[in-house]
């Protein structure tokens, strides 16, 4: 049986038999699987069919089957324990009346998805699985950097950024306890990106994930100078999804 938590996340590159290949490939398919989940609900969300507090919702229930899947396949670490308590606490705390004006922007951080999503078909397309060419492999890197670098960029300052402005205008306590799971967010994201750079840098990732990067930051700044500063957190144009915001 494998160890129920890890410090760090351990992948294999190299397989005996094809049966621990075959192993592999089911493990990855299922990474792919739990990030999809989040993917789906926030489509429904894009298209309206359901709201922001629903699809938090659907993310605790999503966050539990991962976390069986991580613990079952022996894939939880400390960072995802950290994680999954931090998003379960934010998500759980949106569902406050106080706090509906907050829903969207922790919606927003769902993105990440996305990148996870491309990174387990990353893995999945490992010359060793035989499951796609190296081409393919080399596109679904240059997907998963530019959509990685751009969350990242992108919802670390989103949070501090409403979380200052928040509290310039009358919140108290949600703006604080924001900061802190920005804070978390912010670790996260760093060692994360640290534990995934690649070896051997390719020629084409300092563009890619410096351009998204930059589109990151700049989507996050024109959110708040399009949103919090002329609305007072009044109500909310979204700049991606339109959702409603009342100050307390």
């Amino acid at each position: 049986m494998p160890p129920r938590l890890r410090a760090k996340e351990k992948h294999v590159e190299k397989f005996a038999t094809e049966e621990e290949r075959a192993s592999a490939i089911r493990g990855y398919v299922v990474v792919l699987c739990c990030n999809l989940l989040s993917c789906g609900s926030l489509l429904a969300y894009a298209t309206g069919a359901i709201d922001g507090a629903a699809e938090l919702r659907w993310e605790i229930l999503f966050l539990a089957v991962k976390t069986a899947v991580e613990v079952a396949t022996g894939k939880f670490t400390t960072s995802l324990l950290l994680h999954h308590l931090g998003m379960c606490f934010g998500f759980a705390l949106n569902q406050h009346a106080s706090m509906t004006c907050w829903v969207f922007m922790l919606v927003h951080l769902q993105f990440v998805h996305v990148p996870f999503a491309l990174r387990a078909c990353w893995r999945l397309a490992m010359p060793e699985l035989r499951v796609a060419t190296p081409a393919a492999r080399t596109r679904l890197d240059v997907a998963f950097w530019a959509t990685w670098a751009a969350c990242c960029a992108y919802r670390t300052p989103l949070v501090f950024g409403y979380c200052l402005y928040a509290a310039r205008i009358g919140f108290t306590w949600q703006p604080a306890v924001g900061a802190l799971c920005g804070c978390v967010l912010a670790h996260l994201d760093y060692e994360w990106t640290r534990a995934m750079l690649p070896k051997a840098e390719p020629g084409y990732f300092r563009p890619v994930a410096g351009g998204a990067a930059a589109f990151g930051l700049s989507a996050a700044v024109l959110a708040l100078l399009t949103d919090a500063l002329p609305g007072l957190l009044e109500t909310y144009e979204g700049l991606v999804f339109p959702g409603p915001v009342r100050a307390p």
